[in-house]
């Protein structure tokens, strides 16, 4: 939250971008994004937050937009222990595997979208992180939006850990991100087709034991 003395005279309200239509017209802040509070304070604006959430579910694959907890309908015991577990804490960090179809994507596509417009929240399949990875190593200027997470202590969804060809640079690169992760304490969810014991064919040992020791293990079966 910021004083209301850093807002600028005669604006009301620090100034942020208009560029989001629903923000430019809304009656509430007039577009400036802050609402001053009674505190003397001034803070984000329900609109400001309703346009980072679009923002932030544009992440999201449309396959899974529309996914949630409550529309996810266990058929055995271990995906009604995983539903439960995420409705019990939907800000913790969970390492989920198993099956295919079993319904990984699903429930931690529904964790992110709660998590949604309360902090920095980013949704990547392994291929979308390594790509952008790659950038950031090719131009020193591009900062990937998984390293910016660092900064403001959001949290990493990282679907379909497993699906990928092992390479000296991949290894390397996965390895600084999940360090940092875990040096940084920001949040993370990964899914997986396979054990934790087994992604050790596919990463760093040193990257499986900062997810042991980061996320609660969550296996899922058909």
């Amino acid at each position: 939250m910021v004083r209301a003395s850093q807002v600028s005279p005669g604006q009301g309200c620090p100034p942020t971008s208009r560029s989001d239509d629903v923000t430019a017209q809304c009656p509430h802040c007039r577009g400036a994004g802050w609402v001053v509070v009674t505190t003397g304070r001034v803070k984000l604006c329900t609109c400001k937050i309703q346009a980072r959430k679009r923002t932030q579910l544009l992440s999201l694959s449309p396959k899974f937009r529309g996914v949630s907890l409550e529309n996810y309908h266990p058929k055995n015991e271990t995906q009604r222990v995983a539903r439960e577990r995420l409705l019990q804490e939907p800000d913790g960090n969970y390492f989920i595997f198993g099956d295919y179809g079993a319904g990984k994507t699903h429930v931690a596509s529904a964790q992110f979208k709660i998590q949604i417009g309360n902090k920095k929240v980013l949704f990547k399949t392994t291929n979308e992180l390594l790509y952008e990875l790659q950038q950031m190593e090719m131009d020193s200027e591009y900062i990937a939006p998984a390293w910016q997470l660092l900064d403001e202590r959001g949290h990493l969804f990282w679907d379909d850990a497993d699906k990928f060809k092992l390479t000296e640079f991949k290894a390397e690169a996965i390895y600084n991100l999940i360090d940092n992760l875990y040096r940084r304490q920001v949040g993370l969810t990964v899914t997986s087709n396979l054990s934790l014991r087994d992604l050790t064919d596919k990463v760093r040992p040193a990257v499986v034991r900062r997810i042991d020791d980061m996320c609660e293990v969550i296996e899922l079966r058909v």
